[in-house]
Order: C-alpha cells, then structure tokens, then sequence
C-alpha cells in the first residue's frame, strides 16, 4: 500500500463547547460499505479531549458527511487515568455496536 498524504479532512468549527479544537487521532471503523467512520478527540478551551466521530465517504474519504453533534465518550471522574479525555486508539464491535 502507498501512503498519499491528503492534508486535513476536518477541522472543527468551534461552534460546540466540547469540540472547539483538534480532531486526532483519527481511528477508522466501516460502518457499512459507504461509510468510514472516524473516531477522533475533540478537544474543549482547556484542551481537555472527548471522543466523538466524523462520517466520510469510503469511496472519497476527503468527502464529510456526518459529524456527531455530542461526544461518544466523555471524561473519567477526577483522578481517573482519563480525567483529562480519553483517546481512541481501536475500536471494538460488541453485540452489534462499536
């Protein structure tokens, strides 16, 4: 397989409070044969990352079609090892859900 660099796909808009900034690193999942669904950390003002996702086209993978509006996975309680966000770094289907 050869590597073509494409440049950035998406950049967050600012407009939601927990997805002002960054969208890395981008951990692909199909959801069907259309659909690459790319499961990022946005990141807040504070830089403090929460899963959410962004939808492109498998056969374009430059072309957006979906973003979630909320996150997928929020932070850990104070202390955790994920207080400060979680990244996605695999994805597992479980009975039918990734």
């Amino acid at each position: 397989m050869k590597w073509n660099k494409k440049g950035r796909i998406y950049v967050p808009d600012g407009r939601s409070w927990w997805a002002k900034k960054y969208a890395f690193p981008p951990t692909p999942y199909f959801l069907n044969d259309e659909i690459i669904r790319m499961y990022v950390a946005f990141c807040d003002e504070a830089t403090v990352g929460r899963i959410g996702f962004v939808d492109v086209l498998a056969e374009n993978p430059s072309e957006v079609v979906g973003v979630s509006e909320e996150p997928v996975l929020d932070i850990g309680e104070p202390g955790a090892f994920d207080e400060n966000g979680p990244l996605p770094t695999s994805i597992l289907a479980v009975d039918g859900h990734e």
